[in-house]
Parts: structure tokens; sequence; C-alpha cells
């Protein structure tokens, strides 16, 4: 794995230097996530509620085993990717 630079600009981000509000994510609760599932040219919203520690995904398109699959692919993604810039940020020793 390689390791991922404070200076990232995810990194940057997530501690509040690179937002046009600068709110740092220690600052607030839950974390909104718009993203447009391409595939099914659809958008659903992810909330990162950073107490929990846990992802919750707003999808109005019910139904259909290819919609799910496709926004359980780009959820896994954000799974993946947030747990790792918040270490990388020390973002839990704060």
């Amino acid at each position: 794995m390689r390791y991922i630079s404070p200076e990232h600009y995810v990194g940057q981000y997530i501690r509040g230097f690179k937002m046009l509000a600068n709110v740092s994510w220690d600052t607030v609760d839950n974390i909104n996530i718009p993203v447009n599932v391409s595939e099914s040219f659809h958008w659903i919203m992810i909330l990162f509620c950073i107490r929990h520690k846990c992802l919750y995904v707003c999808d109005s398109f019910i139904g259909g085993a290819v919609n799910t699959k496709n926004v359980h692919r780009y959820v896994q993604s954000l799974a993946t990717i947030i747990p790792l810039f918040l270490f990388a940020t020390d973002f839990y020793g704060k």
C-alpha cells in the first residue's frame, strides 16, 4: 500500500484547508457526499456519520439489480478510501 501524504488534497479537505466553507471534519457530525452513478445516469447521496463511522446511502431509485450493484460498487470504494485518508491525516488522534 502506498503512503498517503497529509499534503494530499483529500487529506487537506478533511482537515478543512481546501473547502469553500473552511470547516474541518472534526468540527461536524456528518458529511454529505453526492455521488453520480454514471452507469445508471443517477445521483445518490451518501451520508458519512463520523461518530458512528458509518456510511448511509440515500437512493431515490428503488429496485433493479443493476442499479443496486452499481451503487454498491461506489459505496464500497468510499468505504475503503475514507478510512485510509482519516488514518493518514491522524483524524482520530485529535
